[in-house]
């Protein structure tokens, strides 16, 4: 809800600062007295419309500063998320708005600058202002039905639905694409088939390349690898070589073993020596054996090298690209075989969920239809209390969407039994268009949006009316935030917070002021709004509507 706000250099405003409750919070003052001035204030945080004249002064800043606190809707929530905007450390939401010197406008929320249209998209989940004629919700084709649904109970039935239907387009979505694809591949069919064959005759293993490339560096030096490795076994076992020296070596430890046996560890280490290199040598012989000078292998390695190589080109740059081809292409070919089989069944899904769609929208719009006749008529009945006596209210719906059985609705009024019913849009003035809306919100089971704004909701009524007019406020503002002008004392003394706005001259001109008022200042203020002036019996008056 709205916690604060502080306006400075707008229209007649220097600068002011307003704390709000919890309830029903109302903006009192003489006619002229400028209390529309801060609801405006409040207009220019959701439109900049006609902001050309919002400056006081030309050499300052224009600045609109709104404080709500926590608990904020879901939707706030993942809108600030998504923007990368943190609650504030108190978990406060600061919504500002400053029209520059040189005209210049710049948001921000919690001092984070943000685009206008996102700023604005916050705020409309913040405020609702309903004095802004071009704005209000009435006017909005998605609002009466989905006031209805709430009304009715049925927005967990309508979400459902509409998630048929999504699916329902995400089918026909489907079967498009399989078409489109399909057609496209059977225009290259014979490049498939050539492609997909190509490929798996070259049947290439990942990492085969790489393998290959490997062997033929060996092959291509052949030559220098047998001759080092004829050196190798040469100085090895040659008749003055390792392993024959070695087999002297350790003769000569047995003998010297005899006369000292220290000489019996080293004959174990010689004779270990001898096997090992015995070893190294016929492992030698092995590896020698692999590289045959007159050996085919590297012809071989060539040879598929260069099938890959051009495999690679063509559908590559690396075997696992050609690999993720190959199944892309078998995957095109088996839609084409299957085309017929598969359309069939998408069919067959969207057929049966459309029946079902058709079946849940018809349930739907009758129930819609069946809860407007007591909406009709209740809303009907409490504008009679509101000082429309022969208004009547009723609830259109139209077809939009034969395919599903969709319709929309729009709320029509009459102002006499004798005249037709037309759009709310078309006949209702400011005034009646934000009683009508306050008729429906006492039928509401979902306030989205913490603040509701109205303007001089209470013009020409009186007695009874005003009484009747009351009650609906309060009633609401217990669920939410109300912020309203009034010039009826029975009204204003029913809120739980009343700002007094005054208007002074001063020598350079006009000035506003606004102060939240209390105790002898509040008796004061209602005492003035029930007689014009402040005086004993309009003072004693005041305190019995107070008390």
């Amino acid at each position: 809800m709205l916690r604060s706000l502080r306006v400075e250099n707008f229209i007649l405003i220097d600068k002011i600062e307003l704390d709000f409750k919890a309830g029903f919070n109302c903006l009192t003052g003489e006619t002229g007295s400028g209390k529309s001035m801060v609801l405006k204030a409040l207009g220019f945080l959701s439109s900049t419309k006609g902001k050309e004249k919002f400056k006081k002064s030309e050499s300052k800043n224009v600045s609109v500063t709104a404080v709500f606190d926590s608990p904020f809707s879901g939707k706030i929530e993942h809108l600030l998320k998504e923007n990368g905007i943190d609650e504030s450390s108190d978990d406060n939401l600061i919504i500002r708005r400053v029209l520059s010197t040189q005209s210049r406008l710049l948001s921000y929320i919690n001092d984070v600058l943000v685009s206008q249209s996102f700023f604005e998209k916050v705020v409309n989940l913040l405020l609702d202002l309903n004095f802004q004629k071009d704005e209000n919700k009435l006017f909005n084709g998605e609002f009466a039905l989905e006031f209805i649904d709430d009304y009715a109970n049925l927005k967990d039935k309508v979400a459902a639905f509409n998630k048929k239907i999504d699916e329902y387009k995400a089918l026909e979505k489907e079967k498009e694409e399989l078409f489109k694809k399909v057609n496209e591949n059977i225009n290259k069919k014979d490049y498939l088939e050539y492609a997909l064959n190509e490929i798996q005759k070259a049947n290439p293993k990942i990492g085969e390349d790489e393998e290959l490339g490997t062997q033929l560096k060996t092959y291509k030096n052949l030559a220098k690898i047998h001759e080092e490795i004829d050196n190798m076994l040469s100085s090895l076992s040659r008749s003055d070589g390792v392993l024959k020296n070695l087999s002297l070596s350790i003769k000569s430890a047995e003998v010297l073993k005899k006369y000292d046996t220290s000489f019996d560890a080293i004959e174990n280490t010689l004779n270990d020596q001898y096997f090992a290199v015995d070893d190294c040598i016929n492992e030698i012989n092995t590896i020698k054996n692999k590289y045959s000078l007159n050996d085919n292998n590297e012809e071989y390695i060539i040879e598929r090298l260069d099938v890959l190589s051009k495999i690679k080109r063509k559908y590559g740059p690396t075997i696992d690209d050609c690999l993720k081809k190959q199944e892309e292409f078998r995957e095109e070919l088996r839609l084409l075989e299957n085309f017929d089989y598969e359309m069939n069944e998408l069919d067959k899904k969207t057929k049966k969920l459309l029946e079902n769609i058709k079946v849940i929208s018809k349930e739907l719009n009758e129930k819609r239809m069946s809860a407007c006749k007591k909406l009709d008529s209740d809303i009907t009945e409490n504008l009679h209390l509101l000082m429309m006596p022969m208004a009547r209210f009723k609830t259109d719906f139209k077809p939009i969407n034969e395919t599903f059985g969709t319709i929309k609705a729009e709320f029509l009024i009459s102002a006499n039994k004798s005249s037709e019913f037309l759009p709310i849009s078309k006949t209702a003035s400011g005034g009646e268009l934000s009683r009508i809306f306050l008729s429906l919100l006492l039928y509401s089971n979902n306030f989205s949006i913490p603040t509701i704004v109205f303007d001089e909701i209470d013009s020409g009524l009186g007695g009874e009316a005003s009484i009747a007019l009351g009650d609906f406020i309060v009633k609401i503002s217990k669920k939410i935030q109300v912020i309203s002008i009034t010039h009826l004392a029975s009204i204003a003394s029913r809120s739980d917070n009343q700002i007094s706005v005054k208007k002074s001259e001063k020598q350079d001109g006009v000035e506003i002021n606004a102060k939240a008022v209390d105790g002898v200042e509040r008796e004061e203020e209602i005492a003035r709004m029930l007689s014009g002036s402040i005086s004993k019996e309009s003072l004693l008056h005041a305190k019995k509507l107070l008390s």
